[in-house]
């Protein structure tokens, strides 16, 4: 999922470079395998925290893994689809002709033009950076302006000096893990509420009274560090 998100913006990026006709078909493409691993990313974090227990904890466990099975499904489906053969093959024809056109005159050009591709990702993180942080779905929009930020970064750092990697990069990646954590409560507090309503195991419902309790505090003490 993160490599498609860091593809995404490489798209964005360098999409005066991509014909028309093939834009809107890569964009679709790239949105659907995101989507197709959303759900079974979500249960990965599940299941890495319900990893160590016994009794309920571990059935619990056990439902969480067979949920996560599940989940596979739409990501095997898009991953049949794929050809990296073919990808590989483009990407090596795409490597051949840029080095065939180089004139010594690339580096300068990408650096003017990087800041061009920064710009826009980082005025819309700031103009979200100024609003009201008060709810999950504020700080999950700002964790998304972060990762576009970021993944921009990656591409354009070349032409930055090494304060650009070494000390502006390094603040974003702890930005990014610090709401990622805010989100991974909050995804957790729907995720056990919604599984909550629907259980009827007086022992399960129980536990999962409890995790709904504990995520919200997790989520509200969370939310008022990072605010800090």
């Amino acid at each position: 999922r993160i490599s498609v998100r860091r593809a995404a913006e490489a798209v964005r990026v360098f999409a005066a470079l991509i014909p028309e006709v093939e834009m809107g078909p890569l964009r679709d493409r790239l949105r659907r395998i995101r989507r197709a691993a959303d759900e079974a990313r979500n249960w990965d974090v599940m299941t890495d925290r319900f990893s160590h227990g016994e009794g309920i904890r571990l059935a619990i466990l056990e439902q969480i893994k067979a949920r996560r099975r599940e989940s596979q499904g739409p990501i095997v489906a898009v991953h049949q689809e794929l050809e990296p053969d073919a990808c590989r093959a483009k990407i090596e024809q795409l490597v051949r002709e840029v080095e065939s056109r180089r004139n010594g005159r690339g580096k300068r050009r990408f650096g003017r033009q990087a800041p061009r591709y920064l710009a826009p990702v980082v005025a819309k993180f700031f103009k979200t950076a100024e609003s009201e942080l008060t709810t999950d779905e504020s700080l999950h929009t700002l964790r998304i302006r972060a990762k576009k930020v970021r993944y921009t970064m990656e591409i354009v750092a070349v032409a930055f000096d090494s304060a650009f990697r070494e000390k502006l990069y390094p603040q974003m990646t702890v930005l990014q893990d610090v709401l990622g954590t805010v989100n991974d409560h909050a995804t957790a507090l729907t995720l056990f509420g919604d599984w909550l309503s629907k259980s009827q195991v007086v022992a399960e419902r129980a536990l999962l009274e409890g995790l709904v309790l504990a995520e919200e505090r997790a989520t509200a003490d969370l939310r008022t560090a990072f605010l800090a």
